[in-house]
This record gives structure tokens, C-alpha cells and sequence, in this order.
């Protein structure tokens, strides 16, 4: 039995390996050493070691991991020497009160490049900001996000008549004095396949793109985040609204997406655990419910499925409504496509309002 003063106890009855296992309420093995000694059967003590189970490897959720959801997948990696039954206990922080903020509206553009390369196109474009910016007030904007084609026919043969269609529009958000911001309303442009030259080809360029959506318009605003590489096709904005804090990650349309791209958009999310993560790519998913994966899309998806902050991903390219709900070791991810190009008039007007509402956690979705 185990007393006072007593410094270890081995019993030997292991009858094998070199290990002997202290006892009689001591911690100290020992280890037998050296040639010429043999286990053999029938140990004098009916003693039943339990040695304890190896420390547990905690696989998901993280530890202090943030945004997990509910009824996530827990997984512990754990193993018992002696193979017997174990039971492991998982502990959590209590979860926050919800937040009782007011409900604001994220706004979504799909697909404008008939407003700038059609005739009368454009008074279509400036009435959907000219809009934006007569809501905001009412409906609480917090971020507006582009979708991908901005324009028709990318750098246009060095024409840039559709890109000053696209500044003029989107130089409504950016007043100071109509939206009463100083900086005017968060928003971000998306790199789709028409804003590209040649069409289509992630590895063409993007010149008119930079020159009037790049680094340059938006470097020193305190909603842009930066970008990746050597300019402005793949970059990301940080917004917050009603106590919740956002990352957005706007990714060029590219249908074999690099590796380094989908590392750099990864690590963002990691970096900003805390902030709920909205990606916004020209082209994810088609129509229907559930629409399915293009090929940016699955890749996009598989990359970044494991950042429990990811909530939200938007898309157009594909004309007309869809969506799909996925959901990863307990944390799901909503994707939805909006584009109506098809429809008269290039679109007549219509945009995405995701309303938010904090209070009630729930995203209410209008076509307007």
C-alpha cells in the first residue's frame, strides 16, 4: 500500500519489455537494463497495473478556436496502453449573448457589363448606386460587393470607355458629401471573366481594372485590407456593422486557381479567425438548388472548407439564381448566385439585398 516516505516500488510484473512500472502510490518507473535477464511467468503479486492512457491530441475544434457552429464534429486522436475503454471530456466557453444589433444590408451587384457597353446602359448602372447610397441611411448599408465583369470587353484594345461607365457608377458610393461618410460606403470590385484580356485568362491582363479599381483607389481607406501580388485582382476589405466584424476576400475569376492564391486566402481567414468570412468570386456554383461547383468554385470551396469563420460566398457569371449549403466538420457555408444579364436591358436594374439581422441570426435574401 502506498506510505509515507516511500520514494518508488517496482513489482515486476510486466513480463515483457524493458519498462517496469512504479506502484504502491509511486510514479517513478525504471527501465531494466543490460544482458542476461529473462522475464518469466507466475509473479508473486496479483497486482493489475493501469497505466495511464497517452495525453490526447484535441484534432476539432481547435483549442480557442472562434466561430465554430453549432452541433460541431468533435474529434480527439487518444490511445490506451492497456487498450481498455476510455472516456474523454471535451470543455467549451459558454457562448456570448447574441448580439442585439441593428440589421443592416450587405448589397450585391451581378454582372454590370451590359450597363457599360450597351447604349443608355449606363443610367441603369447610376440608378442602382445612386440607390444605394438613397438607402443607406434607411437600410443600414455596411458594404456593397461587385460580383465579377464589370465591363463587357476587359482592356477593350486600350479603349477605356466602359471602365469610365463602371467609375462613374461606382464614384456614387465613394462621395463623402451624398453618402454622409468620409470615406463613403465600403465596396469592393471582383475580377470576372470579362474584365480580363483576353477573355477568360487569369494569366492575361487586367490593366484598366487597376487603373480605376486597384490599389490605388482604395490603399489608405481603413475598410481596405490589401492584396496579393503584384496588384489588385485578388484583394480583400475588413468592415464591421451592428458589433460583428467582417473579412471579405474578392478572388479574380480564374478556372484553375493557383495554389499560392488559395494560400494567401486561406491564411487570411486564419489570421482573421474572429471576423466572419464572406468570399466573393465571379464564378462559384450554377443554378438550381443545389447549384453545382464550377471548377473555381470546388477548388475555392475545398481550400478554405476548414476556416470555421467562413460563412458566405457570392457569385454571378452564370445567368439567372442559385445556391447550395455545405457544411464541414459542423460549420456550414452558404453559396449563392446572382446574375441577370439575361433579363431586358442587360439585368434591368436588379441587385441582391442580404439583409442582417443580428438580433434574430438570420440573412433575409431579396432580388430588387
Amino acid at each position: 500500500a502506498p506510505q509515507t516516505g516511500l520514494v518508488a516500488r517496482w513489482g515486476l510484473n510486466e513480463c515483457s519489455g524493458t519498462t517496469v512500472n512504479g506502484s504502491a502510490g509511486t510514479l517513478v518507473d525504471g527501465t531494466v537494463t543490460g544482458a542476461g535477464y529473462a522475464w518469466i511467468s507466475g509473479a508473486p503479486f496479483d497486482l493489475v497495473i493501469d497505466l495511464p492512457p497517452d495525453v490526447p491530441t484535441l484534432d476539432h475544434p481547435v483549442d480557442d478556436a472562434t466561430g465554430v457552429a453549432l452541433s460541431p464534429a468533435l474529434r480527439v486522436d487518444v490511445s490506451d496502453p492497456e487498450a481498455g475503454p476510455l472516456t474523454v471530456t471535451y470543455y467549451g466557453r459558454p457562448k456570448p449573448a447574441q448580439s442585439g444589433g441593428a440589421d443592416f444590408t450587405l448589397v450585391g451587384l451581378p454582372d454590370t457589363q451590359y450597363y457599360t457597353s450597351l447604349a443608355g446602359g449606363s443610367v441603369t448602372f447610376n440608378a442602382q448606386t445612386q440607390w444605394i447610397v438613397d438607402n443607406r441611411v434607411a437600410r443600414n448599408v455596411a458594404y456593397v460587393a461587385h460580383y465579377g465583369d464589370i465591363v463587357e470587353s476587359g482592356d477593350n484594345g486600350g479603349d477605356p470607355a466602359q471602365w469610365l461607365v463602371a467609375d462613374g457608377a461606382m464614384d456614387r458610393l465613394d462621395d463623402p458629401v451624398g453618402t454622409g461618410l468620409p470615406e463613403g460606403i465600403p465596396f469592393g470590385m471582383t475580377v470576372g471573366n470579362h474584365d480580363q484580356s483576353p477573355n477568360g485568362d487569369a494569366a492575361g491582363t487586367t490593366t484598366f481594372y487597376n487603373q480605376y479599381f486597384g490599389e490605388s483607389r482604395f490603399g489608405g481607406r481603413s475598410y481596405y485590407g490589401g492584396h496579393y501580388g503584384a496588384n489588385n485582382d485578388n484583394h480583400f476589405d475588413l468592415f464591421s456593422a451592428s458589433g460583428l466584424d467582417f473579412i471579405v476576400l474578392h478572388m479574380e475569376y480564374d478556372t484553375a486557381p493557383d495554389a499560392p492564391v488559395l494560400a494567401w486566402a486561406d491564411s487570411l481567414l486564419a489570421h482573421y479567425g474572429t471576423r466572419h468570412g464572406i468570399v466573393v468570386v465571379h464564378s462559384l456554383i450554377g443554378t438550381g438548388n443545389p447549384g453545382t461547383w464550377s471548377a473555381q468554385g470546388t477548388a475555392v470551396y475545398n481550400a478554405l472548407r476548414d476556416r470555421p469563420n467562413l460563412f458566405l460566398m457570392l457569385c454571378g457569371h452564370v445567368a439567372g439564381e442559385g445556391q447550395r449549403v455545405d457544411t464541414f466538420e459542423g460549420h456550414t457555408v452558404y453559396t449563392l448566385l446572382a446574375d441577370y444579364q439575361s433579363r431586358a436591358n442587360g439585368g434591368d436594374g436588379w441587385l441582391r439585398l442580404m439583409e442582417f439581422s443580428p438580433a434574430n441570426n438570420e440573412i433575409r435574401v431579396r432580388t430588387y
